[in-house]
C-alpha cells in the first residue's frame, strides 16, 4: 500500500505530556503511602520554605489530590519529547533498525568538525558537538543519524538548542564520504518558518545529504533516499 507522506501528522505533544502529568500525579499518591525518598525530600524543601510540619504536609498530600499535584514530577525533566519522538519514528518501517543513542559516555555519537560521525571513545579531547539522539538505516543501506529538539519559546536555553542544531549542520557540511545522512529534527513553536529557513541554509544539497525538518517530514525523506 502506497503511503501518502504529505498527510502525516506529528505526535500530539501536548496531549502526551498531559498524560504524563496524570501518571506522575498517581505516582505521588503511591509515594505518599510508601513514604518514598523522593517525596520526603520534596516535602523537606517545602517545609524549609514555608515552615509547615512535615507530617501535616504528608497527610495533606494523601487527602487532597490538588495539593498532591504540586509534588508530581515535571514531565519535561523526564526527557519526554525525545521518547515521544522515538516512539513516533519507530512506527515507520522505512526507518530500519531504529536506535535511541546514548547521550553520554564512550558509546555516544558526535559529529567532528570534518563532518565525520564518531563515538566518544574515538575522539581526542572534548567533542565539538552534543551527542546525536537517533540512528537508523534506509532500505538501500544509508546510515542515518539524527538530533531531535522540541523547543517552546525563545531565549536562554532555547536559543542554545537552536545553536546546537545549527552546529550539527555546519560540521556535517565538511563531510566528504557518502553512505551517511544527517537529520536535524526540530519541533515545537520555537521553530517557525524563519528559524527553519536559517537552519536549511546549512543543509547539504548533494550526497552525503543533510536535512532540517519537522518530525512528520522524516519518513517521506527516508523513503526518497531508498
Amino acid at each position: 500500500m502506497r503511503v501518502d507522506y504529505s498527510s502525516l501528522q506529528p505526535p500530539d505533544w501536548d496531549a502526551i505530556e498531559k498524560e504524563m502529568w496524570a501518571r506522575n500525579l498517581e505516582e505521588v499518591k503511591t509515594e505518599a503511602e510508601e513514604r518514598s525518598d523522593r517525596l520526603i525530600e520534596r516535602i523537606e524543601r517545602f517545609v524549609w520554605r514555608f515552615g509547615y510540619d512535615p507530617e501535616t504536609v504528608l497527610l495533606k498530600i494523601r487527602e487532597d489530590e490538588m495539593f498532591a499535584a504540586w509534588f508530581a514530577k515535571e514531565p519535561r525533566r523526564q526527557s519526554p519529547h525525545e521518547r515521544i519522538a522515538a516512539d513516533y519514528l519507530m512506527t515507520f518501517p522505512e526507518l530500519r533498525d531504529f536506535q535511541r543513542l546514548p547521550q553520554s559516555g564512550r558509546n555516544a555519537f558526535h559529529i567532528n568538525r570534518d563532518g565525520e560521525i564518531r563515538q566518544r571513545s574515538e575522539i581526542q579531547g572534548d567533542p565539538p558537538s552534543k551527542a546525536l539522539d537517533f540512528a537508523w538505516n534506509t532500505q538501500s543501506g544509508i546510515r542515518c543519524f539524527a538530533s531531535h529538539k522540541y523547543t517552546l519559546q525563545g531565549g536562554g536555553n532555547q536559543d542554545s538548542q537552536f545553536n546546537e542544531q545549527q552546529n550539527f549542520l555546519r560540521n556535517f557540511l565538511a563531510r566528504s564520504t557518502n553512505g551517511t545522512a544527517l537529520f536535524v529534527i526540530c519541533d515545537g513553536p520555537y521553530y517557525n518558518d524563519t528559524r527553519m529557513s536559517q537552519l536549511r541554509r546549512h543543509c547539504r544539497p548533494t550526497s552525503p545529504l543533510s536535512f532540517a525538518v519537522h518530525i512528520e517530514e522524516v519518513p517521506g525523506l527516508v523513503a526518497q533516499l531508498g
